[in-house]
């Protein structure tokens, strides 16, 4: 009969006391200084072998020992089926990698694809009273960390307000929101918060050129807000985090999710489909209030410039997937559809405010004077294919293209056959 050297612990104290084990007719006696307790060893739990590291015997009564002698509790409690199998996954390397890569793989699954289908029906059952204190909760994090007092007069700021409110009436719209105006380092930008709140940069306001620009892009967080994007958002993140923990066994740091709600925002972003579905949004409120959707892709092409000039690093949160490119073609397709057609009547529509940056920039135009007044180079490209760049002179006409005309050397008008009418854009110099 042989004697297994042990720590002893209570399960009342920390306070490990020396002891041996011995195991005899299925009966288990601890043995110590002052000690001694007896068991039927069937009642006794044993954790698993893990390498050579410390066993525990979990003794009924609350008790425990623990040993290293992991040959000793193999032969003096009864291996379970499944104990083996695990062990000679453990022990063996292949074996282990390829558990390890079956419990990455079905990790991977479960965030990438189970966790956006729970979080898409729990967003549905969030209480209005909880949003709205995330909302405000967020909002008080962003002031301290990257935003303060706009410095936009309080009569642009309502006036803003109003035309927007205008704007979603006459859409039909009823999501409710909250708009406030922030100064920031991060530029030319807006965001949506949780429960609605609607964050507008000054240098956007300063950034655009028609207050039309700024209801565009107003309409895309809305959209965002429609969608509960925000919300999906933070509890896509919160589950994420939530199931690391639970896979690594670190439960306890999960407590702090809830006070950390702002961080996760900042961390993370919209999904692509997110993007599109805001974007979609915007186009058909745009439409239904009767707001040529051109406005919204003018202020992206211009937002993102702006972007790359200033060199800022915006946090995750603040960026989108979509390539600007997509996002403005999307508006300019649906600017096209908001016309519509003129019964074979050639229809001019001018776009007051459409500057000669962004032609180059949403239609392939470059646009230079030469050295003689009044004479200007001309090169365009869409859909049609591209022209030969060529010199033009006031009041002339490119002949045998079907797509460009150009009218004026100061504004030239970019010619768009749709069905049996046509439209005209301007790009003034």
């Amino acid at each position: 009969m042989s004697v297994i050297e042990a720590g002893y612990f209570d399960g009342k104290s920390s306070v490990k006391r020396p002891v041996g084990i011995v195991v005899s007719r299925g009966r288990m006696k601890i043995i110590g200084r002052d000690l001694e307790q007896e068991f039927d060893a069937r009642l006794v739990r044993r954790s698993l072998r893990i390498a050579n590291t410390p066993r525990w015997l979990y003794l009924p009564g609350g008790g425990a020992c623990v040993t290293s002698d992991n040959a000793a509790v193999d032969r003096i409690t009864r291996e379970r089926r499944y104990e083996r199998v695990l062990h000679k996954w453990e022990s063996r390397p292949a074996y282990a990698a390829l558990a390890v890569a079956l419990v990455v793989g079905m990790l991977w699954l479960l965030v990438d694809r189970g966790v956006p289908v729970a979080v898409e029906r729990i967003a549905e059952h969030i209480p209005v009273e909880a949003e709205a204190a995330l909302g405000r909760e967020t909002l008080r994090a962003l002031d301290e960390r990257m935003m303060r007092k706009s410095s936009l007069r309080g009569s642009r700021q309502d006036s803003l307000r109003a035309k927007f409110a205008d704007m979603a009436r006459a859409a039909g719209e009823t999501t409710p929101y909250n708009l406030e105006f922030r100064q920031s380092f991060i530029g030319a930008n807006a965001f949506a918060l949780p429960s609605g709140i609607i964050v507008v940069t000054d240098d956007l306001v300063r950034l655009s050129r028609s207050d039309d620009e700024v209801l565009g892009v107003l309409a895309h967080e809305l959209g965002h807000v429609k969608h509960r994007h925000t919300m999906r958002r933070l509890l896509e993140g919160s589950a994420t985090a939530l199931i690391i923990a639970g896979v690594t066994g670190d439960v306890a740091s999960t407590t702090s999710l809830a006070a950390a709600a702002p961080a996760v925002l900042l961390q993370t972003r919209y999904s692509r489909d997110n993007e599109r579905e805001a974007d979609a949004y915007a186009v058909q409120m745009m439409r239904r209030a009767d707001v040529d959707p051109t406005y919204l892709a003018r202020i992206l092409t211009r937002m993102e410039r702006s972007s790359g000039a200033r060199g800022t690093r915006i946090p995750t949160f603040l960026s989108t997937h979509p390539q600007t490119g997509e996002r403005r073609a999307l508006a300019l397709a649906a600017a096209g559809e908001t016309r519509g057609p003129s019964r074979g009547k050639e229809e001019r529509i001018d776009f007051t405010g459409l500057w000669k940056e962004d032609c180059e920039q949403l239609y392939g135009l470059q646009f230079k004077p030469l050295e003689k007044q009044g004479v200007y180079s001309v090169s365009l490209c869409g859909p049609a294919g591209c022209l030969d760049p060529g010199t033009y002179r006031p009041n002339t006409t490119v002949q045998g293209d079907p797509t460009y005309d150009v009218l004026y050397a100061e504004e030239i008008l970019i010619k768009q056959p749709r069905g049996d009418s046509t439209s005209y854009v301007k790009c003034a110099s």
